[in-house]
């Protein structure tokens, strides 16, 4: 336990150095949803209760707290799959290495649910393969992290039904025990998160989906800026008369301005109710009319989102107008001041040297990781290898969702590329000390 706290508190420096806890544009909506007991169109509101248990209206303080030590202990647990003898110094060097060369720092920092990104990907490995290394309090905890994760952004759902394919797949394919068991955990944890979304989805607007509005709205306008609901709409105005037809000269348009501009964006001349009744139609017409012109632009956005990686891209002062800046104001005016004179606030978070020494690290991490990968191989380190496959997938599927879904952005992929950097660094430091060698070495050959 000592491990984790000293890992947890490593994680929050971000938060120290800035002199409060980091923001993005989100944040603002998340804190206040809870509190008001207002649910957000366009955001899930568990990730919004999930803070409001943390910070309880006295101190956002706490959120980077326990976002830290929510991952710390996960990574704890894989590390203890893997290296079951490893030392609680070697552990606290391992989160020192993450804290200093990673971006997870940054994003257990950040009041926003990116943190909960990779969490997916360690939950199910966790319950997957480490089932027997683990106390049964270990599972029920981390069954319910993998739950928490998928609740918190509507990105996460399809990474984990990604994930637990995987599992089906990897399970069986490196001779772990207990593949029915192993689907049922990850399977169940996701049924429930999916049940919970949908039941707060049907109090918020009396619908029983999982978004009535956020889904298909971010689809649509994801699917105008590549072009195919653009061309499909000019083939259709003027047979079907859809309200966006009226402004067919303003499309294509970036799926940010159709989105987020209030005042220029047909989406909100039209209003939100309004063009959610017929973007599923429009969608689904444009899937059926261009689907290649919609295929090509996807990999054009996924191979573009695991280009963008940089640390804290996000990070640029979220003063007024931003919402966040009232939030804070109204409900936290203890800790304005702090808020407002905080390092991300004033401009001087240097944020670039961190992304350059980051960069520098997940590209050396690249070149061990295949290296390592295939030394792994050769020594049977199967348990190992299953977290690799893991990595690797979950990396992957998070580009591809974003480049299906949202636009691609460096925070999208540096909220779950510092995986690749984790797994380099555990395996280096097991190895290297030579404590784990021999019970990863006792595991069971492919």
């Amino acid at each position: 336990m000592l491990a984790v706290v000293c890992g947890a508190l490593l994680l929050c420096y971000p938060a120290v150095y800035n002199r409060y806890p980091l923001v993005y544009t989100d944040s603002g909506t998340y804190l206040d949803s809870a509190i008001t007991f207002h649910a957000s169109w366009n955001r899930p509101f568990f990730y919004s209760l999930f803070l409001l248990g943390l910070h309880l209206r006295t101190s956002l303080w706490l959120i980077p707290l326990g976002q830290a030590l929510i991952v710390t202990y996960l990574l704890h647990l894989v590390v203890a799959s893997l290296f079951p003898t490893l030392g609680t110094l070697a552990f606290v060097f391992l989160m020192a290495l993450l804290a200093t060369f990673s971006s997870l720092p940054w994003f257990a920092s950040e009041i926003m649910p990116d943190v909960f990104c990779p969490v997916v990907v360690l939950t199910t490995f966790l319950l997957a393969f480490a089932r027997d290394s683990m106390k049964r309090v270990d599972v029920v905890f981390v069954w319910l992290m993998l739950a928490v994760a998928v609740m918190s952004h509507l990105s996460n759902v399809p990474l984990a039904i990604g994930m637990l394919g995987v599992t089906a797949i990897a399970v069986p394919l490196t001779r772990a025990p207990g593949v029915r068991k192993a689907l049922m955990l990850i399977g169940t944890s996701i049924t429930a998160a999916l049940a919970a979304l949908v039941l707060g989805n049907y109090v918020a607007t009396g619908e029983m989906s999982l978004s009535s509005y956020a889904a298909p709205i971010f689809t649509l306008s994801r699917m105008i800026e590549d072009g195919s609901a653009t061309a499909y709409l000019r083939e259709t105005c003027g047979v079907r008369r859809y309200r966006l037809c009226d402004y067919l000269d303003r499309l294509p348009m970036p799926m940010d301005d159709f989105l987020w501009r209030t005042k220029d964006s047909p989406l909100y001349v039209i209003g939100v109710h309004a063009a959610r009744d017929e973007a599923r139609e429009i969608v689904a017409g444009a899937l059926r009319s261009h689907p290649w012109m919609q295929l090509e632009a996807t990999w054009s956005n996924v191979a573009q989102q695991l280009r963008l990686h940089a640390t804290g891209a996000e990070l640029s002062p979220r003063l007024s107008p931003w919402f966040i800046n009232d939030v804070v104001a109204a409900w936290f005016p203890a800790e304005y001041e702090s808020y407002r004179t905080s390092r991300q606030n004033t401009g001087t978070l240097h944020m670039a040297a961190v992304a350059s020494l980051n960069d520098y690290a997940l590209y050396v991490s690249l070149l061990l990781f295949v290296s390592l990968g295939a030394l792994c191989i050769q020594r049977s380190h199967v348990q190992a290898v299953r977290l690799a496959l893991f990595v690797v997938c979950g990396i992957l599927g998070n580009a591809i969702i974003v480049g299906a879904l949202s636009t691609p952005a460096s925070r999208y992929e540096s909220r779950i590329a510092w995986l690749g950097v984790f797994w380099v660094a555990a395996v280096c430091i097991g190895l290297i000390t030579g404590r784990g060698r021999q019970h990863l070495g006792r595991c069971e050959r492919p």
